[in-house]
């Protein structure tokens, strides 16, 4: 058990919940295919918009709006790294994002 102090600052460390080997096997490596099984996660295993009952109000709408544009952009283009080599670099802030300018060649279909 782990008391919090009335008043702390709580919050949640998501790019190291995400990357947990004990739910996600080889938590570093893109598998997007492990979300395919039908097998049930932990139901706080995967939590990019927070949980629970105050959870991120524009979730539905956002999951929603990246599945249209990034339907549309796979269906007109094939996308290659620019430039080949290592994983780019993180930073952890509000948001994880890359530390430099990640470009990305569009070849229309």
């Amino acid at each position: 058990d782990l008391k919090v102090k009335k008043g702390a600052e709580v919050s949640i460390h998501i790019y190291d919940l995400h990357r947990r080997a004990d739910l996600f096997p080889e938590p570093e490596a893109f598998k997007p295919e492990r979300f395919l099984s039908g097998e049930p996660l932990h139901p706080y295993a995967f939590v990019p918009f927070s949980a629970g009952p105050r959870n991120c109000i524009g979730q539905r709408f956002a999951m929603l709006e990246m599945k249209c544009v990034l339907s549309g952009i796979c269906r007109n283009f094939k996308l290659q790294p620019s430039v080949k080599g290592a994983r780019p670099a993180l930073l952890a802030d509000m948001l994880i994002r890359p530390a430099e300018p990640v470009c990305v060649k569009f070849i229309r279909r």
